[in-house]
């Protein structure tokens, strides 16, 4: 019988383990790229137009403020704004293998902060060119 269990989802930047995420949904991944554009002429035939690149993906990933990926993550951001490359991001599910691989990830935003009688998140967005794989099979 298939299961499901948030300790099988595992993430890394830079080869470097994210540890304490958040409560709720703790990563995103969104394909922010088109895999194929329709074009449908004047006599309604209908062509398309495939894209063969690596699709442009968006992660959100969201961490405990007293995680200390926080640390790791603002140093990445400091390389980054100092004119740094991009760092490799993947974020699999051990039990499904479903993953996503970015290869060339950027952070897009730093996470917002916010401070309460409880434990905050801290929201990070990265974007990059990347792989989806779902169960087995590379998608696209």
């Amino acid at each position: 019988m298939p299961a499901y269990s948030p300790q099988d989802v595992t993430a890394a930047a830079a080869g470097f383990p994210m540890t304490g995420f958040a409560e709720g949904t703790f990563v995103t991944v969104t394909q922010q790229s088109e895999s194929a554009a329709a074009f449908r002429g004047a006599d309604g035939q209908t062509s398309f137009a495939v894209d063969r690149g690596m699709p442009l993906l968006q992660v959100e990933f969201t961490l405990q403020q007293t995680s200390a990926a926080n640390a790791y993550m603002a140093g990445l951001l400091a390389l980054q704004s100092a004119g740094a490359v991009a760092f490799p991001f993947s974020v699999t599910n051990k039990n499904s293998l479903e993953s996503a691989i970015l290869g060339q990830a950027v952070i897009m935003k730093a996470p917002d902060s916010a401070y309460s009688q409880g434990i905050e998140g801290r929201t990070w967005t990265l974007m990059g060119p990347g792989l989806l794989k779902s169960g087995g099979s590379i998608l696209p």
